[in-house]
Formats: C-alpha cells, sequence, structure tokens
C-alpha cells in the first residue's frame, strides 16, 4: 500500500508519435489551462483491517472500521468499534505495507486509539473495566503492538470522560477530563500524566502541544477567559490580552513554541510574554474589506517561523464569524481562502489539520446542520473534498469525516454509510488511478469518460477541472505521458 504521494515514474518516454503529438498541442494546452491553478483531485484508497464481532456467537456481527490517526510514515491508527453493545472496540495499526497488527487493550471494552507516540506505541482513550471490580472508568492510557495483554493505564476516572485534543509523535499529547483534577493534562514522552494548573485559574483546558511540549490552552481567572501557556517543566504563564480586560484564548502552538489564539474576537500571535500581535483586521471579512462585528481566531500553525522550512511558514483560522478561513504568514499578511461560491453558505468552519504550510483540511456545517469536508492547497485553493475525489463512492451525497492529513500530504478519511477509513492521495497531473504513471490507462479512462462530468462529481480524467473530459484534456495527458 503506498501512503504517499504518487512519485512521477522514471520510465523511458515512449510511443515516438505521441512526441509528435506533445510538440504540436503544447501551445493549445498552456492557452487551454491559462494561468490558473486546476481544482485538486484526490484518488481514494480503502484500509483492510481487523474482523472483531461484536457478538462472539454470531458470525455476520463484524464490527465496523474507522481510521483514528495517521503517522508521518503512514502507518495508520483505526478501531474496528462495536458502538455501544457489549462487543465493545478495539485498536490496531495497519502499516505502509498493508500488514495488519492488533494492539493490547487487555481490560478495556471500548478502546480507541487517538495518536502515535515515538515508540511505536499509541495513546489511547477508553472504557476500562478490571475483572477483579468490575467498575468501569474512564482512563487515559498507553498500549503496545500484542494480541493480548493489558494496556498501561496513565490515569483514570469514574466521573467523566476524557478528551485529547493533540497528540505528538514526539510522545506528548494533551487533553482535558476530571482523569485530572485540574481538568487539563498533558502526557510526556517516558508516559508520566499530568495535571495542567494555573494560579486562581479554573475551568481548566490544554487546546494545543508542540513537538518539544509546550503546551497552550486556558482558564478562567477572575471570571475571565485567560490565553494559558506551560512550558516543558510545567509553569504556566498566562498570555496578555490585545487590550486589558478582554477574553483571549491560546488554540495552536507553533514548531518555535510560539503561540496562536483569539483576544477579543481578534485573530492573534504570541511571539513571548508580550502583548499578542494581531494577525487581522478588526472586523475584517476578506482581504482589502471589512464588515464591523465579524470575529476571527488562529487555530493552526505549519512550517517553522525561525529556521528556514521548505513549505515557508503558516498560520491558519477562521474569520467572518466562522465561515471563512484565512491564512496569514505574519501580522496584517493575510489571505481570506474562501469559500467564495456564493450560492451556498456554510457557518462552523473547524480545521481539522494542517501539517504544512500548503495544506489544509477542515470541516464546515450547512443551513441544514450537514457536515461538508473541505481540503485547501497552495496550488488549487480551496474546495469540497465531495467535489475533489474522482472515485467517490456512488449514491447521493457520501458522509466524508476528514480525520487528520499527515507531512507528506495523505489524508485519512472515513467514507461512505458505514464511515469507513480511506487514505486521499492527491494525483499528479495526467495521473487517474493513483499509480503514479501516465499511460495507457489514463488514455483508456480518459476516452472512456469523454464528454461533460457528472454534476457534483471530480471527473478523473478532467485535469483542468472545467467539468469536461475534452481536448484540452486529451493534450495534457500526452504531453504528461511517461
Amino acid at each position: 500500500m503506498d501512503l504517499t504521494r504518487s512519485p512521477r515514474s522514471q520510465m523511458t518516454r515512449s510511443a515516438p508519435h505521441f512526441m509528435l503529438a506533445r510538440a504540436v498541442i503544447t501551445s493549445v494546452l498552456l492557452v487551454s489551462l491559462g494561468a490558473h491553478a486546476a481544482p485538486p483531485r484526490f484518488f481514494a484508497r480503502p484500509i483492510e483491517g481487523v474482523v472483531h464481532l461484536c457478538d462472539a456467537a454470531d458470525p455476520s456481527s463484524v464490527a465496523p472500521v474507522h481510521g483514528a490517526a495517521i503517522a508521518n510514515d503512514g502507518r495508520i491508527a483505526c478501531v474496528a468499534d462495536c458502538g455501544t453493545t457489549a462487543g465493545g472496540a478495539r485498536p490496531f495499526v495497519v502499516m505502509p505495507t498493508g500488514e495488519v497488527v492488533a494492539y493490547a487493550h487487555g481490560s478495556f471494552n471500548f478502546a480507541r486509539p487517538v495518536g502515535f507516540r515515538h515508540d511505536g506505541s499509541l495513546l489511547m482513550l477508553g472504557d476500562w473495566c478490571p475483572p477483579v471490580s468490575g467498575g468501569c472508568t474512564t482512563a487515559v492510557s498507553i498500549t503496545v503492538p500484542a494480541s493480548d495483554g493489558e494496556a498501561l493505564v496513565l490515569a483514570a476516572s469514574a466521573d467523566t470522560t476524557s478528551v485529547a485534543n493533540d497528540v505528538e509523535e514526539t510522545g506528548w499529547a494533551v487533553g482535558w477530563g476530571a482523569t485530572s483534577a485540574t481538568g487539563a493534562w498533558r502526557v510526556r514522552p517516558e508516559g508520566t500524566f499530568e495535571a495542567l494548573a494555573v494560579a486562581g485559574g479554573g475551568a481548566i483546558d490544554a487546546h494545543a502541544v508542540s513537538p518539544s511540549g509546550v503546551a497552550a490552552g486556558s482558564a478562567y481567572i477572575n471570571g475571565v477567559l485567560q490565553a494559558v501557556r506551560w512550558n516543558t517543566k510545567g509553569a504556566a504563564a498566562v498570555l496578555p490580552s490585545i487590550k486589558s480586560g478582554l477574553p483571549t484564548e491560546a488554540l495552536a502552538v507553533g514548531l518555535d513554541g510560539t503561540v496562536v489564539g483569539t483576544s477579543g474576537g481578534r485573530a492573534v500571535w504570541w511571539q513571548g510574554s508580550g502583548a499578542p500581535i494581531a494577525l487581522l483586521p478588526v472586523g475584517s471579512s476578506s482581504k482589502g474589506s471589512s464588515s464591523k462585528g465579524s470575529s476571527s481566531k488562529a487555530t493552526a500553525m505549519a512550517g517553522d517561523s525561525t529556521e528556514g522550512h521548505p513549505l515557508g511558514f503558516a498560520i491558519f483560522g477562521t474569520h467572518a464569524g466562522g465561515t471563512r478561513l484565512f491564512r496569514a504568514t505574519g501580522p496584517s499578511n493575510w489571505t481570506s481562502l474562501g469559500p467564495f461560491d456564493a450560492s451556498a453558505q456554510f457557518f462552523g468552519f473547524e480545521i481539522v489539520d494542517a501539517p504544512q504550510p500548503d495544506l489544509v483540511v477542515a470541516h464546515a456545517h450547512t443551513p441544514l446542520y450537514q457536515r461538508v469536508a473541505f481540503v485547501w492547497t497552495l496550488e488549487g485553493g480551496l474546495h469540497r473534498f465531495d467535489r475533489s475525489i474522482v472515485n467517490l463512492p456512488s449514491g447521493p451525497n457520501p458522509p466524508i469525516e476528514v480525520v487528520a492529513a499527515n507531512s507528506s500530504g495523505v489524508v485519512l478519511v472515513n467514507l461512505g454509510a458505514s464511515l469507513a477509513p480511506y487514505t486521499l492521495v492527491q494525483l499528479d497531473p495526467g495521473d487517474t488511478n493513483g499509480d503514479g504513471r501516465i499511460n495507457a490507462a489514463d488514455l483508456a479512462l480518459l476516452l472512456a469518460t469523454w464528454g461533460p462530468v457528472p454534476a457534483g462529481r471530480r471527473g478523473a480524467a478532467d485535469f483542468d477541472g472545467d467539468g469536461d473530459v475534452d481536448a484540452a484534456d486529451l493534450g495534457f495527458l500526452l504531453t504528461s505521458w511517461n
């Protein structure tokens, strides 16, 4: 199973008559594509998993499988989940080779992986039901590759669930729940579970952690929501507001340890212990325009602002009251990413992941509260995933749940009525089937789908994204032949 972006084939250029065709159509192709970027095309690959029965006596009671996390090296954490039945949930990992590895769950009836750690283990949340007492509690644990055996319980509580807000492959993780005496918690690489405290603070939450362990979140202090940053030793620093008395919230930590979030309804960036820097103007709704009362917040960082990064550095978030996404590369240096389609309105945008400065995956809601998945790429702009996947399962509006994306640009989603796990790989120009080659198979598909692309679908051979598979696409394929 190839879980990286499809590399261009290095095969020798073949078929001499194609060389002539290339020369004839190159100028036409350049004109037809123009200066604008074509919408991205993604190829969906299903993930095969373990077979877990919800009822051991019923061979047909196979548990649905869902994706939970994706590592930068292509490993995928999944769960075979029986929902609320006695069958529980079981964690496993699919390796880049396709090998399926079971992970220990021990006394956990419901064992759900939430992220990869540095040593090959998984951080896991679940309902822990020790056989001695029989009383179930919610626990944070570490699990390792094994077909049986116990997981290492780090903390447990019978009061309420725990939520993992951010898990780094370096071993750091943060979250919220009664498993911590303060509400906010952090897991260190060696497996230590610690409560994150703030002097005089209540309702503490840890939203994000950097690969080096710097955590960021919020707490109510004297009745006002305040942004907080914790260093690796656990010391908390309350971050100042953009204006005294306004509420603030820290929502993401960068590789450089700086923090972004919101203050007084504006997206801000804390580069040190001083006042935050506003990223967007007051009430910004799009580049060069404004609307009073329109709020913004920064929720993700990618790249490193202090060192050279191959793709640069970017801060992402929402603006216009959560109806738009933005990308900033510094104070007042920002761009609205859209959506710009006036025929469809969305609200409640939430960035799911921004693994690199050139890729963002997100969710939003329609006025009917239907959740829609989005993808933004630097070269292709912002688009709906259901109109970007070339081999989308048949049927009207199949559900798409974006789980995460890795640094190679592979996106993990749960797709279709059963929310089965798939990886989405962006196709190279001219490639229609994700094999990394542009050859007779791609030509055959292009000819078979010649003409208009069905409404609401993304054609695998519609390279320019104009809604038709035509001569321009044929020309593009021939010039890319390899």
